[in-house]
């Protein structure tokens, strides 16, 4: 019994002993441990204004500071293979790093500015040596101006044909042939007889034109030359009267007149008074001759080329 009790207190002793020794190992050796890998602990200081990144090229290693220590100072946490403070930069991979695009810039989009063609300049017809020519047919009515050989005929008509160069000039020239034809009534001359009457004709013209250069033109102008005549009977079955049956004058034809053109077709309008010489159609009472000068008064439509 002595032993038994002796025994069994000191294997309680002993259980004691090793329980508070595992207790011990439990605390120490972790503490111990964490000693040996973590430096003493400075107090937390204010951050310092951190510089710059320095910069570095592939592979290159650089150190910099630890924004929880003292400016200039190291960081002395330890890193599983490189020194406390050391700080690797990786390499970047070439392929992926994105390369920068140029900025294109487009203009802004320019509308075109449609200018309208210029208008055509009206074309002038063509020139002559004197300025612009014409021809002319028209017709009018037609009478002697002495009494002794109105009393025989009556008002008849007369027609032409005119050529005329330099319708847009100051000075111009025409031609040209003019008939007639009057009722003539005789003592012993058939009741039947007609006076016809053809000639030619050339005169200077004064012109005094209005838009010469235009398509329009408006032109009053005088004219004056000479011609010659011959007057025929015709149609009369008999004839014992003071009327011969043919005379050949000459004259000189004066007048006005007003010509009007647009796109080359011209309107004309004139009067015409002809004194002659050499007449001797009608013979007086008296021996005398009968004057046979005359008026004509008509328009004529043209066309300048």
């Amino acid at each position: 019994m002595v032993w038994n009790v002796k025994g069994g207190r000191n294997m309680k002793l002993n259980g004691k002993i090793l329980y508070f020794a595992g207790l011990s190992a439990l605390v120490l050796v972790p503490a111990a441990a964490r000693a040996q890998y973590e430096p003493d602990k400075e107090p937390v200081r204010e951050p310092a204004e951190q510089p710059p990144p320095t910069t570095t090229t592939p592979g290159q290693t650089t150190t910099q500071p630890d924004p929880a220590t003292p400016t200039g100072q190291p960081d002395m946490t330890p890193s599983p293979s490189e020194e406390p403070g050391t700080v690797i930069v990786p390499q970047p991979d070439p392929t992926m790093v994105p390369q920068p695009q140029p900025i294109v810039i487009e203009p802004p989009a320019v509308q075109p500015v449609l200018t309208p063609p210029p208008a055509p300049l009206p074309e002038e017809p063509r020139r002559g040596p004197l300025g612009i020519a014409s021809i002319h047919v028209g017709g009018g009515v037609a009478n002697f101006t002495r009494d002794e050989i109105r009393d025989l005929t009556d008002v008849g008509g007369y027609w032409d044909a005119r050529v005329v160069l330099g319708t847009r000039s100051i000075i111009g020239v025409e031609a040209s042939y003019v008939g007639a034809a009057q009722n003539i009534e005789a003592l012993g001359l058939d009741s039947d007889a007609t006076l016809i009457r053809n000639g030619v004709e050339g005169a200077l013209r004064l012109n005094l034109p209005f838009n010469p250069r235009g398509s329009v033109l408006v032109e009053p102008y005088a004219f004056g030359g000479a011609g010659w005549s011959r007057y025929n009977l015709v149609n009369e079955d008999f004839n014992t009267s003071n009327v011969r049956d043919e005379d050949d004058v000459f004259t000189v034809p004066l007048g006005v007149g007003l010509s009007t053109g647009a796109r080359g077709f011209l309107f004309d309008a004139r009067f015409t008074y002809r004194p002659t010489f050499g007449d001797d159609l009608v013979q007086n009472p008296d021996g005398s001759t009968a004057d046979l000068q005359n008026w004509t008064a008509g328009a004529s439509i043209g066309y300048e080329f």
